[in-house]
């Protein structure tokens, strides 16, 4: 398994609002996109925001402020990726996403 890069963060918070106008004071561009979700960008770098009580259903298990998800690039396979992990017993999110830099490959 090879793993080449970071795709996105997902940040869980309180306040959505002033979470992405506390960016914006450092510089960082804000995006909405499908059906509200906000994100924020420093350059080319991606923070997904999501409020605690969301009902998004791409969230973690148990979304937790201050919570968060580290989306990875990875030069294998998917399921080269998933067999590495399992033989660590490491569990990955299930859902089906698209990925910030358009590399998504499935599950």
């Amino acid at each position: 398994m090879k793993l080449t890069g970071i795709d996105h963060f997902v940040r869980t918070v309180e306040d959505v609002g002033e979470t992405c106008t506390f960016c914006e004071e450092l510089g960082a561009e804000v995006e909405t996109f499908r059906e509200g979700y906000k994100a924020v960008h420093f350059g080319e770098q991606k923070i997904t925001i999501h409020p605690v009580d969301t009902d998004i259903d791409l969230v973690a298990g148990v979304p937790t402020v201050g919570g968060g998800d580290l989306c990875l690039i990875a030069e294998t396979t998917i399921e080269e990726v998933e067999r590495r992990l399992t033989e660590r017993d490491i569990s990955r999110d299930r859902s089906r996403r698209t990925d910030y830099l358009g590399l998504h490959q499935g599950s």
